[in-house]
């Protein structure tokens, strides 16, 4: 008696839902009014669109004693880049376009157990974009 029980209230649910829905069809002059008061504009979801460009490139990060070293692992967009700034603890250094597998240590900058690092990449036509942010 109890699974007849579930199953009716389940359909019941589901028709009620139908119902109010307005999915369970009905009396089409209802639904075909023309005048101006009764339509409605269709909500249409925002697009996100940008002009901005980003840019893929990828660099690891190390303590070695006192010093960060980086080493640029290269990317798609690899041959855009044309410089990186990086910055540790406030001390910041740039350089230009570096090779695959090609390391830069900014010297005497660790101070604490894990120190904050942030890479900026310098790609054409003067785009910044940070490609990393990390704890070392």
């Amino acid at each position: 008696m109890t699974n007849l029980f579930q199953t009716l209230l389940l359909i019941a649910i589901i028709g009620l839902s139908l119902i109010l829905s307005g999915c369970a069809g009905g009396d089409d002059e209802t639904t075909t009014e023309t005048s101006a008061e009764s339509e409605s504009t269709p909500y249409v979801f925002p697009t996100v669109t940008s002009s901005k460009t980003y840019y893929s490139v990828a660099l690891t990060a190390k303590q070695d004693g006192s010093n960060i070293v980086f080493t640029y692992m290269g990317g798609f967009d690899d041959e855009k880049l044309e410089g990186l700034e990086f910055n540790v603890n406030g001390t910041i250094s740039t350089t230009g376009k570096m090779e695959v597998g090609e390391t830069y240590t900014v010297y005497d900058v660790v101070k604490h157990t894990k120190e904050r690092v942030n890479v900026i990449g310098l790609f054409d036509g003067g785009e910044e974009q940070l490609v990393m942010d990390m704890y070392v």
